[in-house]
């Protein structure tokens, strides 16, 4: 990778770390540059990066393919301010919108798409008055208001694999968004097909799914399907044979009010190749983080059956949020409900597994319904109020709380939607994210560069290896697989092993070996994690066990040990191991070139000022640097003959001490 010089008007920079450097452990950062500082962001574990005045290990500079903004996350989009010496309310938010009052009373404005995108924190987003004072206010995601309507049933036919019936929604216009049918008896009715149609006549395919009714109580009955919210007056549902015929009490869908939630539809395909050949892992970037998703829905193309998981990052390891099979290939659009809270990160992963002989799934689209984040307030008078957001967060003591009225009250609040935004130009950076004080001219002849170390919620993939069989030990009733990290005392946080659908109950124990050399002597293993694995599989979907990691694996190894009792080892398993990602954000130098130096465990992780700021310098515009390891993984390190010396130098003195005894003893005879 070629270096090249950063622009001087991009003020953050993400420098994306190897492996290999994140292998250096607990060692300590520093960059160090001759030039005026801007700002940067570096990917990696403690480290050290310099300019040019000794041997550097890791070169790091800014990629042009990434210096476009508009290639930026949204999540990074945003400002900064000075901490300190801000003499306005609005200082260090650079974005704002105005918000017309018509009356005094409480006000609920709705945060739009580019205001997810900006605000960043939540206590960086202030409202203030006509007069120029700081109102209270509180952020929420809105539930929308919803309502059930009864449908209409036009008739009933019999189709070749069932049954097909028309519902009417009737002539008055109104936003759905799910259908709820009240079954007559109990029954099971896999891969239900929905279309949708303004006129009728033609048809466009909506949702599938299974509905069930096993019972009366909690989570013995599926009777509803949700799908994304349309105005189409007639539905068309395919009911299967094998359910029998569809006797239902009634029929009803769910109304919701226009406006009220906001779709965000990606047509990309951001997916690659997993562990196996039919399995497909896809990352799906959220707008910004910690939104509200109310549910996801996915358009794919494959065969008849295709399961899958759906996870949030969540403290560096991956957390399930859903998890299923989809049966039936008449329908390519299918809906995930999600849990009404916050996600942790920007993006989720998605995992789709195609049955025995059934073609690899494709993503062709998918799209996130948010709950709209809205932000209440109370108007003591009407006018013209202004929300400004993305800067460091308020230091008002009361900001972003609600005075004492009722929270209560707002459910009556006036829906107010705000004027469009306006973009102020970015502020200065704060005197701590300067050079740092000069070191020893003997072996630097400029100051470090300080910056600030941020880790973010998704975790790093280290390690994927498919179709391994473990190891039977001699004599034990174990079995055993040992793989080698790319490098040793990775922050490792989550191993994932997964084996081929079939009913598993295995205890599992992680065990990090020894780094000393291997001999005869059995090597000491500290365990770190242990699970008993079960698995009642659901075809396609494979049997999925996740172990929390704790601690570095010093010798860079990993075993894992299956208690098989009196079955035989597992026949194939697949493992991925993943890290926790470090992101270092620095000035970066008016002109030349930044070095990241790692390697040095013995140093102690260095502290700045600027660390006060770190929860709001992620949300400053920035530009992605690359570290270049093309020649420079060995700069700064010893020559290839270096480690023969301490050998031949004791090997010299043996020689020596032997010579010395030979004499003393010759003299002694003599």
């Amino acid at each position: 990778m070629r270096r090249h010089a950063a622009r001087r008007s991009a003020p953050l920079i993400w420098v994306a770390a190897s492996a290999a450097m994140i292998g250096s452990g607990a060692s300590p950062a520093i960059m160090q540059t001759a030039a005026s500082p801007a700002m940067i962001r570096a990917a990696a574990a403690p480290a050290l990066i310099s300019a040019a005045a000794s041997p550097a290990l890791i070169s790091a500079a800014a990629s042009p393919a990434a210096r476009a903004p508009a290639a930026a996350p949204a999540l990074h989009r945003g400002g900064l301010a000075p901490p300190a010496g801000a003499g306005a309310k609005l200082m260090g938010t650079p974005y704002s919108r105005p918000v017309e009052v018509p009356a005094a009373g409480w006000v609920r404005v709705p945060l739009d798409l580019a205001a997810l995108r900006h605000v960043g924190l939540y206590s960086s987003l202030r409202v203030t008055a006509p007069n120029g004072e700081e109102t209270q206010h509180m952020t929420a995601p809105l539930i929308a208001d919803s309502e059930r309507r009864p449908v209409k049933v036009l008739d009933v036919r019999k189709a070749e694999h069932g049954w097909t019936l028309r519902l009417d929604a009737g002539s008055e216009p109104l936003v759905h968004e799910r259908l709820l049918l009240d079954f007559a008896r109990l029954a099971t009715a896999p891969d239900v097909a929905l279309d949708s149609s303004q006129d009728g006549e033609s048809w466009e395919p909506l949702v599938a799914g299974d509905l069930f009714r096993l019972g009366d109580g909690q989570g013995l009955a599926r009777t509803y399907l949700l799908y994304p919210a349309t105005s189409a007056r007639y539905l068309r549902l395919a009911w299967p044979a094998e359910a029998g015929f569809p006797e239902l009490r009634g029929v009803q869908v769910e109304a919701i009010t226009p406006g009220r939630s906001l779709t965000v539809t990606s047509p990309g395909n951001p997916c690659r190749s997993g562990a196996s050949a039919a399995n497909l892992a896809c990352r799906l970037p959220l707008p910004a983080a910690g939104r509200t998703v109310r549910r996801l829905t996915v358009e794919l193309a494959g065969g008849a059956n295709i399961g899958y998981r759906l996870y949030q990052p969540r403290n560096r390891t991956w957390q399930a949020l859903a998890g299923g099979v989809w049966r039936g290939a008449r329908a390519a659009r299918h809906v995930v409900p999600l849990p009404f809270e916050p996600l942790a990160g920007d993006s989720l992963r998605l995992e789709l597994y195609a049955a025995a002989g059934d073609p690899p799934p494709r993503l062709l689209g998918h799209s996130f319904d948010l709950a709209i984040d809205t932000v209440l307030f109370y108007a003591e008078t009407p006018g013209r109020y202004t929300m400004s957001y993305g800067g460091v967060p308020s230091a008002a003591p009361d900001a972003g709380r609600q005075d004492g009225r009722s929270a209560t009250a707002g459910g009556d609040a006036a829906w107010v939607p705000p004027g469009p935004e306006e973009e102020t130009r970015q502020p200065a950076l704060p005197a701590v994210a300067a050079p740092g004080a000069g070191l020893s001219p003997r072996r630097f002849r400029v100051s470090w560069l300080v910056y600030v170390r941020w880790t973010p919620p998704e975790p790093v993939p280290v390690l994927e290896r498919a179709d391994l069989r473990p190891e039977a030990e001699k004599g034990r009733r174990y079995s055993r697989i040992e793989v080698s990290l790319p490098a040793a005392a990775l922050p490792v946080t989550e191993l994932q092993l997964t084996a081929p659908a079939a009913p598993l109950r295995r205890p599992v124990g992680v065990r990090y070996p020894d780094p000393g050399p291997p001999s005869l002597a059995p090597r000491e293993e500290r365990l770190v994690a242990k699970e008993t694995w079960e698995c009642l599989p659901e075809p396609p979907l494979p049997c999925r066990l996740a172990l929390p990691l704790a601690g570095p694996p010093a010798s860079g190894r990993v075993a894992v040990r299956f208690a098989d009792g009196d079955n035989s080892p597992l026949a194939t398993v697949d493992m991925s191991v993943w890290r926790r990602g470090d992101v270092l954000l620095f000035a970066w130098p008016g002109e030349g070139r930044v070095q990241l130096l790692a390697g040095a465990p013995g140093l102690s992780a260095p502290v700045y000022d600027l660390a006060t700021l770190a929860e709001v310098l992620p949300s400053r515009p920035w530009q992605r640097a690359e570290i270049d390891l093309t020649g420079g993984l060995r700069q700064g390190a010893p020559p290839g003959w270096s480690r023969w010396v301490l050998p031949v130098t004791l090997g010299v003195a043996c020689l020596f001490l032997l010579l010395l005894l030979r004499r003393i003893l010759a003299e002694h005879e003599g």
